[in-house]
Formats: structure tokens, sequence, C-alpha cells
């Protein structure tokens, strides 16, 4: 099954074309397997920060999956991506709140939304600044796969930092033969 969904992600990822074009078919190719589930490898939870289970790179580095899974009230940073990316929610409910740099070099919110099973959402530079947060109100994680446009550990990001916002620290992350 795992095999199967990597294979359909690639085609879709490799597509050639510009990012709305990729992002699309990936978004395409990722909503039908958010209703699968994930092995059991890929939905742990890490203690006192979120946990990124890395599903797959390709070893051309031209795009990767990973799980996300953060407990209620545990969040990413607010960070950017450089690169497409395509998140959908598998389990659980999570915030997901966008951000622009304003003229001035800080940030403004531009948008909160709560995305459940099944939901996707689409990053692609310069709209590419969010923070996502564990929000499931029957307490239990959720549990998002997340494709990008390049190997998530060697895509130059930037963490920002915004007075008042609050996360559980850097992510633990996990690789799976």
């Amino acid at each position: 099954m795992l095999d199967t969904f990597i294979d359909e992600i690639a085609s879709a990822a490799l597509a050639t074309g510009e990012p709305e074009f990729v992002t699309q078919r990936v978004r395409e190719a990722l909503t039908p397997w958010l209703a699968q589930g994930l092995p059991d490898t890929y939905v742990q939870p890490a203690e006192g920060c979120y946990a990124r289970h890395v599903i797959h790179c390709d070893p051309l580095e031209r795009f990767c999956i990973v799980s996300i899974v953060l407990r209620p009230g545990q969040s990413t940073p607010i960070h950017n991506h450089t690169t497409w990316g395509v998140i959908g929610v598998v389990t659980g409910r999570e915030r997901e709140v966008r951000f622009r740099r304003s003229d001035t070099g800080g940030l403004q919110e531009l948008e909160s939304r709560f995305n459940a099973p099944g939901d996707t959402a689409v990053v692609i530079p310069p709209r590419d600044v969010h923070r996502i947060e564990g929000a499931c109100p029957e307490g239990k994680p959720t549990v998002s796969i997340h494709i990008y446009g390049g190997n998530v550990d060697r895509v130059t990001r930037t963490i920002f930092e915004q007075k008042g916002v609050e996360y559980a620290g850097p992510c633990a992350t996990s690789y799976h033969a």
C-alpha cells in the first residue's frame, strides 16, 4: 500500500510545470490517500515537541513526503518553506495560521483556519509562511502528510519569531527504512 502511495505522489510531484500546476496534481494524488491512514510507524507523537516522520525522500531530492504529528496545543514555529508544499490532514484537527511579511519586516497574520481529516492546503512562495498546531477537540494527536518540492532537511527555511507566540520546541525527526 505505501509503495503505491509513494509511486502516485512521485508521478504527480515530478510533473513539469509551474508550482500551481504541480501542487494541484499532488493535491489530487494525495486526497484519496488521506482516508487510508498511515502505518503506526508514521503516526507516533513525540514527548515535549511535535514529531516529524520521513516517509519517503526522492533520492535526487526533488520531493519529500513526511508525516507531522501534533498533540493538542503543540505547534510548529512560524516558518516558510522556500519551495512548494501540499499538506493533507489524516486524523485529528489542525489549526493553520498564514502570515505575510509586512513592509517593515514584521509578520502580519492573513488568515486562520481549521483543517479536518481529508482537508488539504497548499504553500507556494511567497505565500508559504505559516504555523500549524494540533487542535483536536477530543484531545487526540493530529496527523498530517506534508509533501515538499525538495528534501525537507536540505531546503533552507526561515523560522520567524513573533511576540506572544510560543511553540513546543524543535521537532523530533525519525527516519524509517
